[in-house]
């Protein structure tokens, strides 16, 4: 395991997400910190005046559509992710969900806040309750495909690590994640193809020099 001393780097992840606190997850997860403990991080946005989640809007309107409902319910599950309340925002996403089933984010959201805390089965009918409903969305795939792959279900890691390929060929965290799958699974020419072509994108990534030394231990 290493830690990365680059003081600006979070910042940055901040301005390439454009401040979108799930793009920002995402973003942390890209460049390697799979697993790397993220509950030291609590981001605060507006928080100055901000209701409590949960506390009752006099201003609502005594009948809404269920779907107008589950929005605002997620909105209310946003705010508390950002406030770091988990077991608040985790209750609206399941409440929103059930409220409108076909609303994608707060399966998004549900199963990032199991991811965070290193609820990897619970994380995953998250992720694939969001691929059903959004099956282009490449970030819940590559989080299902990490999540399989911490829990040793490396065949399924595969899986997702390759739908996630499909859809973006040349993103480096998925290569790397899913060579090491195929290193697990004992498929050394998929992973060493599949490693080459990470360190051709990115050459300084740690994560995938790391899957290299790996792969040259046994090919040696």
């Amino acid at each position: 395991r290493t830690i990365n001393e680059d003081n600006d780097v979070f910042l940055r992840f901040i301005e390439q997400a454009a401040g979108d606190l799930p793009g920002v997850v995402s973003k942390i997860h890209e460049f390697g910190a799979t697993t790397d403990d993220l509950s030291i991080l609590r981001l605060g946005f507006q928080e100055q005046g901000r209701p409590i989640a949960g506390a009752a809007d006099a201003d609502r309107p005594a009948a809404t559509a269920p779907g107008q409902d589950a929005r605002a319910e997620f909105a209310r599950a946003e705010a508390a992710y950002a406030a770091g309340q988990l077991d608040e925002a985790a209750k609206l996403c399941e409440s929103a969900a059930v409220r409108a089933p076909d609303f994608k984010d707060p399966h998004r959201l549900r199963g990032q806040i199991a991811y965070d805390r290193r609820d990897f089965d619970g994380a995953i009918p998250w992720f694939e309750g969001y691929l059903e409903l959004d099956n282009s969305a490449a970030n819940g795939g590559f989080l299902l495909s990490v999540c399989f792959k911490l829990l040793r279900r490396f065949e399924q890691a595969r899986g997702a690590g390759e739908r996630v390929r499909e859809l973006q060929p040349r993103r480096a965290a998925n290569l790397i994640n899913l060579s090491d799958s195929y290193r697990l699974l004992g498929k050394a020419v998929d992973a060493r193809r599949i490693i080459d072509e990470a360190l051709a994108i990115e050459p300084g990534s740690r994560a995938a020099q790391q899957v290299d030394r790996l792969l040259k231990a046994k090919e040696s």
